[in-house]
């Protein structure tokens, strides 16, 4: 039934007529699924011969990103049997080293790399001081939907993040937590340091606030420090599961599904639960428009949000396709805490607005202990 589903979302591609490389084909027989899957991929990849020349000119492509290494290794396998004659370098780094520190050596004329993704909210910063390469003409760009590719053509999304809660399955039981985010206000269940939250309310908070109001998550936050006194975390958002695993606290927010799929899911003592709505954000990436790369770094955007890329990325870090033809729940782990429920969308504009900036500085003095709750 699964392959059934699947090969109907395909329909519509042609078949393709040239061999898949190698690595893809290792992929689909890792993923358990046909070749079909991937019909009509050289047509999703089809971009100007201007394109290919200039980027075997260019030789090179610098990419920050937030995946391990390793995974990104995965990841590219495929990418680089299509482009062999480009020598991909990768960087995982922290969000200062990720997405600060090349804005700061732009200002002062250098091009530190080509490609970002995870810029989150300096996305503003790079789009202000006009650092950005337009992507509207990217084959991938104009087969997705509004919500996921800015307005004005300088991001696109590549992988869709649930930000919800990781709990340990030796401490809470599954039918304990809560349905709804006001489950967790009940300070005799999860009071008393049992939940760790971590200082990143933009990906989980921000969300909230535009779909249930401003008032709703002042209050909400409020409630959150001034009544259940929840362990407060300066880690990031991966170390924050690492932690519920050990049993710090019992309940990590937020906790994003892709971090707690595959092997790590199954063997750990961690879960993953979603109260409705789900959090909802997206992977944005960018190209820097000063870059030296331009078209390799063209080539590597528009076939990450192919199906090819699109399933490399699944497979090798259980990220959410963005891909219109992927949109099934074989693609989601944990697809029983996000199918059916409401969704809260953040785009990138939302951090720009009044709403946020006036949450989130009501969040830092919660944070800090200098608020009184509401």
């Amino acid at each position: 039934m699964r392959l059934l589903a699947l090969a109907l979302l395909l329909f519509a591609f042609p078949a393709a007529a040239a061999d898949l490389p190698a690595a893809s084909q290792a992929l689909l027989r890792a993923l358990d699924m046909p070749s079909s899957m991937l019909d009509g991929v050289d047509a999703e990849l089809a971009v100007p011969q201007a394109w290919l020349d200039g980027a075997k000119r260019e030789g090179k492509l610098r990419i920050n990103g937030t995946w391990e290494p390793k995974e990104e290794d995965q990841v590219l396998k495929p990418f680089s049997e299509r482009y062999p004659f480009l020598q991909v370098t990768y960087s995982r780094a922290s969000r200062q080293d990720r997405s600060l520190r090349p804005l700061v050596a732009l200002k002062e004329g250098r091009i530190l790399v080509d490609v970002i993704s995870g810029l989150g909210s300096t996305m503003n910063a790079y789009r202000d001081q006009g650092a950005l390469l337009p992507l509207g003409d990217l084959p991938g760009f104009k087969s997705l939907p509004p919500e996921l590719k800015g307005s004005d053509g300088m991001w696109v999304g590549h992988q869709l993040n649930y930000w919800c809660t990781g709990y340990n399955t030796a401490k809470v039981k599954e039918s304990d937590m809560p349905r709804n985010w006001e489950g967790f206000l009940d300070a005799a269940k999860w009071g008393g340091g049992r939940l760790g939250v971590g200082n990143r309310p933009n990906l989980w908070l921000l969300p909230l606030e535009d779909t249930k109001g401003q008032d709703w998550a002042e209050r909400y936050a409020g409630d959150l420090f001034g009544k259940l006194g929840p362990q407060r975390r300066k880690e990031g958002a991966n170390a924050l599961l690492n932690l519920v695993m050990l049993g710090e606290f019992d309940v990590a927010i937020p906790v994003a599904q892709y971090r707690l799929g595959g092997a790590f899911g199954k063997t750990a003592p961690v879960g993953w639960h979603c109260p409705d709505p789900v959090p909802t954000t997206v992977q944005l990436i960018v190209i820097l428009k000063q870059t030296a790369s331009p078209n390799a770094a063209r080539l590597y955007v528009n076939w990450l949000l192919s199906r090819e890329g699109q399933l490399a990325q699944y497979e090798a870090v259980n990220a959410a396709p963005a891909h219109p033809a992927l949109q099934d729940p074989h693609f989601l782990s944990f697809a029983g805490e996000i199918a059916g429920k409401a969704h809260a969308f953040r785009s990138p504009e939302l951090l720009e607005q009044k709403p946020w900036r006036d949450l989130l500085a009501h969040w830092n003095r919660l944070w800090e202990g200098t608020g009184a709750s509401p």
